[in-house]
């Protein structure tokens, strides 16, 4: 019998108040009758995880409050005593910024407290609105805040979970509530909060030390939690973002947050330094109390000026005033969704030919075997310093560093000292420069590893062997004490992908620098680098107005890097791929067309347009070096690039790109960057496992993981070309290394929605949709709402529960109707229709696609999807290939 599956399991999207049907409120608990004898309950005005809030009115003193009711799941486990003991705790705080307790009652199934109404909304509601806040109000939002920490710290209540939704405001007085919920979470679960590897708080704000559930936690895990919060207050970003908790806690414990710098720049250094320190993986690290931390916001008060944004803190006349962001051709709100996946390609082969600056260093003698002394390339890898020998066996940490050496052995272009060439100084104090000529290396890899509990921290340094200088410090790995062997393994994978991005950065700089005698030029490259990086994240997180301001700031620093030295080729090369980033859209024109002319022309040709500069510049470098692999990569992708956004002959460009990009992995086999394009070009021509097989070259030559899209690319051609087993694997691989990256964010659902058989697969669908959305709490994957729910549907009707397949896709469609920024996604509305009988619906959706993209026709008449259209003549008409383009604009003489 067909099961029909309502939708009513689907997350709320936002906590406005929503008022419960009068037909559901007599069997609702709640509205039985009056809590406590005097609290009427009128409506639901929000929920999360642990509790739902409603507003009430007092019937004995009159006025409106708020009721907090725990979830009755949780109820059900929560001793009344404990959870009463917890409100006292919290009625006891006495501070203007902590939200009081007014009262507490157990009415079993119910237990809730009462608070005031506060009428300002949360701090999440301003950063939903507003993104930034200003400088001084985010300080002074923080310092108030770090206050109320300060006061109950002083009185032994931790709070556990400060972030956005436990931020109130009334009149403007930011209050901070929810003090002992997380504690009354442990208490549901019949532990102690003491009790190991208990993991209690919200992901992106959430504490290392409570995220591999130490056995005590104390004021300091506030103020990590803080800092993550003011940080999210100034830059709009949160340090961490993931699909999933386990993605954001492997981000914290393996990586850095990224500047904040990156994301708002101008901020005052010293207000950077707070946010920096309060976000210290160890305790020891970060303030020591939130008083200190909130002196430290006070001296940051009177150096809070206006934040000046990219445009407004370059050189005068560097850059022509931009239009607003709504005016920007090709912005989020106008670019298509096959556009925008070619935009976050193209930005992302840009960063990776883009690395890290660093001082620039004097050119290195030769080793006597003929390589460079010094080169990063060769590298020793000690033997990590056991800290904890009484909890932690020896042959671990020997295990894990000569596991390590075998990681990084086997990468292309690394030479590494082998274990039993290290192992003589195991233990020993040696300066890295004796090493290095001892073992004639370049880089030092050295480290700790200690183990408290069951915790496990590896600490990993990366020195220069000749100068003596530390190059990097990758942030401490902190990890749950389980299987030896699987820990071993999953520790060796995490280390030599941070070292391993690390060093390419090393080695390009070093390299770079030995091509210019300029050292300005090369400094200015440097900066260069450091803009398209923002450019990049402001492409991925669909800020494309942001994007094409930032690669205008690149371009006119390369154009003077050129100036500088006009026989070093790699500024130009660099500014050709920042015209391929213009390329998705610019208000700007490219130089040599009259900016008039250029705002008369449609978008499209306004995106030829830096496509064929790009090409023009590609061009320009191969007259001057016709066998330089990068330009032939960059003319290449050009091509494509021109191809992929509707340019006229479009069988023309596809051969000028395959021709020149194979021409450039001839010269360089393992160029990733053309490699992934040549994926992408295979993928056009509907020859899926060429493209898998592309991809994988790709992967396999980007030793230091620079082109980020090598692996989505293979993830996706995989699929298509039927190799679930490595789709799978590619899957895994973005989510544990790119974590919160929009490209693997919905992989597993994307596996599910071309493979789910099952009413459990059905089952997973919902559960995965659910937790990418709770993970999403800056809302940016709002644009593919509708995408997560055509594979929810594709995997319901694949588990023949066609109704609920049904009744899925007529909630996109209506969706659709309604919220115009929500982005149609023709093809996999096209599949699901398919999948539900819906034939004639299907065919419509393709022809709506290929509308659009002409030049996709080949990919769709070979897409699995639509194999049951084979031989329909409608579809292949729809996908026989015509001739179609957008006319190359002219420009003005």
């Amino acid at each position: 019998m067909e099961d029909s599956q309502p939708l009513d399991g689907e997350p709320r999207a936002d906590l406005r108040p929503v008022s419960v049907p009068s037909s559901d409120r007599a069997s609702h608990p709640v509205f039985d009758r009056p809590l406590a004898g005097r609290y009427r309950v009128e409506a639901e005005i929000g929920r999360g995880g642990t509790s739902i809030v409603y507003r009430a009115h007092d019937l004995q003193r009159g006025g409106d409050v708020a009721i907090k009711v725990l979830r009755l799941e949780l109820s059900e486990t929560t001793a009344a005593d404990r959870f009463a003991s917890e409100v006292r705790r919290h009625q006891a705080l006495r501070h203007p910024n902590i939200l009081p307790v007014l009262d507490y009652g157990d009415e079993r199934p119910l237990l809730f407290c009462v608070l005031p109404l506060m009428t300002g909304g949360t701090l999440r509601d301003r950063l939903q609105h507003e993104r930034q806040l200003e400088t001084a109000e985010a300080i002074a939002i923080a310092r108030s805040i770090a206050r109320a920490l300060g006061h109950a710290h002083e009185q032994g209540v931790v709070h556990r979970d400060v972030k956005p939704e436990n931020i109130l405001f009334a009149d403007g007085v930011p209050f901070l509530a929810d003090f002992g919920i997380a504690r009354v979470m442990e208490l549901a679960d019949g532990v102690a909060s003491t009790t190991t590897g208990v993991v209690r708080g919200t992901g992106p704000y959430m504490s290392p030390e409570q995220a591999v559930g130490e056995k005590h936690v104390d004021g300091r895990t506030d103020v990590y939690s803080l800092g993550c919060v003011l940080y999210e207050m100034l830059t709009g970003m949160q340090p961490f973002v993931g699909p999933t908790a386990q993605a954001v806690i492997a981000q914290r414990m393996l990586y850095e947050p990224r500047p904040m710098s990156v994301y708002r720049p101008g901020l005052p250094p010293a207000l950077e330094a707070v946010v920096d320190r309060a976000l210290q993986i160890t305790p020891s690290d970060r303030f020591q109390s939130a008083n200190a931390m909130a002196e430290a916001l006070e001296g940051n008060m009177d150096r809070a000026p206006r934040v000046l944004t990219p445009i407004e803190s370059s050189p005068a006349g560097s850059l022509p005033t931009p239009a607003p962001f709504s005016e920007i051709p090709g912005s989020a709100r106008g670019i298509r969704p096959w556009r925008w996946v070619g935009a976050v390609a193209v930005s992302v082969a840009i960063a990776g030919a883009v690395l890290s600056s660093r001082a620039p260093r004097t050119a290195a003698s030769r080793a006597a075997d003929g390589t460079l002394a010094g080169d990063p390339r060769r590298l020793a890898v000690l033997y990590l310093d056991n800290q904890s020998p009484d909890q932690l066996p020896a042959w671990v940490s020997d295990g894990l560093t000569e596991e390590l050496i075998d990681r990084l052995g086997a990468v292309q272009g690394l030479r590494v000292i082998s274990p039993n060439g290290v192992r003589p100084y195991r233990g020993r104090a040696i300066a890295p420069d004796s090493l290095g000529r001892l073992l004639d290396v370049g880089t030092i890899i050295s480290g700790s590893v200690a183990r408290s509990g069951d915790a496990l921290r590896v600490s990993i340094r990366l020195s220069d062997a000749s100068s003596n200088q530390l190059l990097y410090t990758l942030p401490t790995i902190t990890t749950l004490w389980t299987s030896v062997f699987a820990l071993q393994d999953s520790l060796a994978d995490r280390v030599a992908f941070g070292l391993r991005q690390r060093l390419g950065e090393e080695i390009a700089v070093r390299e770079n620098r030995r091509e210019t005698s300029s050292v300005p030029a090369w400094e200015l490259m440097q900066q260069a680098q450091d803009v398209v990086r923002s450019a990049d994240e402001a492409t991925k997180q669909r800020g494309a107005g942001q994007a094409a301001r930032l690669y205008l700031r690149a371009d006119s620093l390369l154009t003077r890097a050129e100036g500088l030295d006009p026989s070093w080729l790699r500024p130009t090369i660099r500014r050709g791929l920042v015209a391929l980033g213009l390329s998705f859209g610019s208000s700007v024109s490219p130089p040599g067309i009259d900016p008039l002319q250029y705002a008369a022309w449609s978008v499209a040709q306004q995106h030829v347009a830096w496509g064929q500069r790009a090409l023009a510049i590609a061009n320009d470098v191969l007259r001057r070096a016709p066998r330089n692999p990068e330009a032939l990569s960059l003319r290449g992708n050009a091509a494509f690039q021109l191809m992929s956004i509707g340019a006229a002959d479009a069988d023309s460009l596809a051969a000028q790109a395959t021709r020149d990009l194979l021409a450039a992995v001839d010269l360089r086999p393992n160029m990733a960057s053309a490699w992934s394009t040549l994926a992408d070009l295979a993928k056009r021509e509907g020859r899926f496992a060429d493209a898998a097989d592309a991809a994988q070259r790709a992967f396999n030559g980007d030793a230091f993981f620079e082109v980020r899209r090598t692996a989505s690319t293979a993830f996706f051609m995989s699929l298509r070309a039927g190799r679930l087993v490595d789709a799978r694997k590619w899957c895994q691989f973005g989510l544990a290394h790119y974590a919160g990256d929009p490209r693997f964010t919905e992989c597993e659902l994307t596996l599910l929605g071309w493979s789910g058989r099952s009413r459990a697969d059905a089952d997973s669908a919902w559960r995965v949709l659910r937790d990418i959305e709770r993970r999403d709490t800056l809302g940016m994957l709002a644009p593919t709402w509708n995408y997560r729910r055509l594979m929810v549907a594709a995997t319901l009707a694949r588990a023949s529960l066609t109704d609920s397949a049904r009744a899925v896709l007529r909630n996109v469609l209506q969706r659709q109707q309604q919220d115009s920024t929500v982005r149609a996604v023709q093809l996999a509305e096209g599949y699901v229709r398919l999948l539900v009988g819906d034939r004639d619906g299907a065919l419509r959706s393709i022809a709506a696609q290929l509308q659009r993209a002409p030049n996709e026709r080949a990919e769709v008449a070979a897409l699995e999807w639509f194999t049951p259209l084979h031989g329909d003549a409608r579809f292949d008409a729809l996908t026989a290939r015509a001739a179609a383009g957008v006319p190359a604009p002219r420009a003005v003489p």
